[in-house]
């Protein structure tokens, strides 16, 4: 399997590509403990939450995602191979923006979070 940069989507559009990316699946499941011990579990809502330190506009787009992220706007991804399948994460929200930027060199980063729901695990 050829592993290529993660591709965001919003709208239905590609808007970046990203690398160094970390993610995050919560199962958000719980032990029930009560007097007489262990009597069980929860299933709680799947999540996934993602943090991406290197991300790049494709084709002269601006990404937007500080934008996306003040006005609730949705976006989409697929992620690297997990279990040997790609990983779509659709309905994602950006949770944080954060930059960098250093004078002496004229650089400027930025890292950034999305969480979403439960992804599809296809291929």
């Amino acid at each position: 399997m050829i592993v290529r940069h993660m591709a965001f989507f919003a709208s239905g559009k590609k808007f970046a590509r990203a690398s160094n990316v970390q993610a995050t699946f919560l199962s958000n499941s719980q032990r029930l403990i009560a007097d007489e011990g262990d009597i069980g579990g929860t299933n709680g809502p799947k999540q996934v939450k993602v943090s991406v330190s290197s991300i790049e506009p494709v084709d002269g787009n601006s990404m937007g995602l500080v934008q996306k992220m003040l006005t609730d706007q949705r976006i989409e991804f697929s992620l690297f191979p997990v279990d040997g399948k790609i990983a779509h994460c659709k309905d994602v929200t950006v949770t944080q923006c954060e930059f960098t930027g250093e004078a002496a060199n004229g650089t400027n980063t930025g890292k950034f979070e999305f969480e979403g729901g439960k992804p599809d695990l296809t291929g």
